[in-house]
């Protein structure tokens, strides 16, 4: 009997213990669903930095400001739910599940519901781009590429355009936390040479969050573009004269969660796959940039902005970083979504880091009037971010001007609806052209890095100047009287 006993609680422990091994498994991210529900939160400027401190990424959401009002709506975990809740701030749940607003028959009338067909997939969407790339298909996650379809984009572009010795075939420069091969393109003259001393380098990035598919969207749109109108004068005088280097997707894993949990789009993944996660985009050094004062990353793991337990923590920042020791680049767009704008550094603190940055961006905001400046202009400062790093690069080689463009509004939002992804990728043909053209300038001209004080010290100046000529016009105004 007593045996019978025994064998019997063993059998009850073993269930037990498979139950919770099955319970544990559906709470870790890494093996289900995670859900995202859409929030509208409204705070004063004090709690601003009380959620940036907890980690709450809200350079990606709706931001609107009345007074001393803050509107954000944001998607948020349920981890998140409890923050608020511990801070004490008050919330609207707009959509419970945002990924199910992509599911929902046309007759819904949510909130959220509403606005995804503003952003969502039309059945009228063009199957064919139009205006200057004639070429590129959608696909078929959405309109935009499964990592197959986007694998063999890259490769079907090679194939057509190689005996024109104006681009490779993807290479790694890597592997991800779960070792998917992240791939970069080179489009130049003599694409197999090393031209570095006689041509500036150029980088266009995407993907470091794992839901920015417009991001990949346009930067592919743009190669598409190069090798289509390789007898334009322009482009040809930009390939020619360039080094062109495309790394369109750097986060293959969190956007290899999103295709998988959320077929139809909608996935709001964005860290990469280690763990709970961590924001490659808060990976970066110096370490002192990283571990700066000022916040905008998170030390908390669970959070959208976990900036990880030390810089370069994680491969894909890694592979990035190694590919920029490698090579000589000069200008770079890191693309993300959303917001229209053009970011640049400094990150840590509120001071541009060049006054070059501001030329640049202004001539770029031109052709689709993109809101520009620092994160601290903008919203609020960041740290470990890569366009910090970019320029400083540990004080080992001479800066790359790195800007950050966030492609759409907010009603295009993470993923557009498909009829929205080529003009989305039109907006940024002169900027990417642009960006290209500039690289000559920032090649030819000595540009020595400042220092945080001679920043500073610029700045103090700047107002000084602004400062003395507004009492002289003061000065002049009372004269007149």
């Amino acid at each position: 009997m007593k045996k019978w006993i025994i064998w019997l609680g063993g059998i009850l422990v073993l269930a037990l213990i498979l139950s919770l091994g099955i319970l544990m498994g559906d709470r870790s991210p890494q093996d289900r669903r995670v859900r995202f529900s859409l929030v509208e939160v409204h705070i004063s400027q004090d709690q601003l930095k009380i959620l940036s401190q907890a980690g709450f990424a809200l350079e990606c959401s709706f931001y609107e400001k009345k007074g001393e009002e803050l509107t954000f709506r944001i998607p948020m975990s349920t981890r998140e739910f409890q923050v608020l809740k511990e801070k004490n701030i008050s919330y609207q749940v707009l959509e419970e599940d945002i990924a199910k607003s992509y599911e929902i028959p046309k007759e819904s009338t949510s909130w959220w519901t509403t606005s995804v067909k503003e952003t969502k997939q039309s059945e009228d969407a063009p199957e064919e781009p139009s205006g200057p790339v004639k070429t590129m298909s959608l696909g078929s996650f959405g309109g935009f590429y499964t990592m197959n379809e986007f694998h063999q984009t890259l490769d079907d572009l090679y194939e057509r355009y190689h005996d024109k010795n104006i681009i490779t075939k993807r290479k790694s420069i890597g592997q991800s936390f779960e070792g998917r091969e992240i791939y970069m393109v080179k489009i130049s003259d003599n694409v197999e040479v090393d031209e570095r001393e006689e041509e500036p380098g150029v980088l266009y990035t995407a993907m470091h969050h794992g839901q920015e598919v417009s991001g990949m969207m346009t930067v592919v749109y743009f190669m598409h573009y190069l090798l289509e109108n390789y007898e334009d004068p322009r482009v040809q005088d930009i390939i020619h004269n360039r080094q062109l280097y495309f790394i369109p997707m750097i986060n293959t894993d969190g956007f290899a969660y999103n295709e998988k949990y959320f077929p139809q789009g909608g996935g709001m993944w964005r860290k990469n796959r280690n763990g709970e996660g961590v924001d490659l985009n808060r990976n970066y050094g110096p370490e002192d940039y990283w571990d700066s004062e000022n916040q905008g990353s998170s030390d908390y793991p669970w959070a959208q902005n976990y900036r990880g337990k030390k810089p370069f923590s994680e491969p894909e920042t890694q592979a990035l970083r190694n590919f920029l020791q490698k090579k000589k680049i000069h200008t770079a767009f890191n693309y993300h979504a959303y917001s229209n704008l053009y970011i640049y550094p400094h990150g840590f603190e509120n001071v541009p880091a060049h006054p070059l940055y501001l030329e640049m961006a202004e001539k770029m905001s031109a052709s689709n009037g993109y809101r520009t400046g620092t994160p601290g202009d903008l919203l609020y400062p960041v740290r470990g971010y890569s366009d910090d790093y970019f320029f400083a690069q540990d004080k080992e080689k001479d800066p790359i001007f790195a800007i950050t463009p966030e492609v759409g509004t907010y009603y295009d939002n993470f993923w557009p609806r498909s009829d929205r992804i080529f003009p989305l990728a039109q907006d940024n043909l002169e900027s990417n052209l642009l960006l290209a053209e500039y690289a000559a300038k920032v090649a030819q001209t000595p540009l020595a890095q400042e220092t945080t004080e001679e920043a500073k010290a610029r700045e103090e100046t700047s107002e000084e100047a602004s400062e003395e000529a507004s009492e002289e016009i003061s000065s002049g105004e009372k004269t007149e009287q």
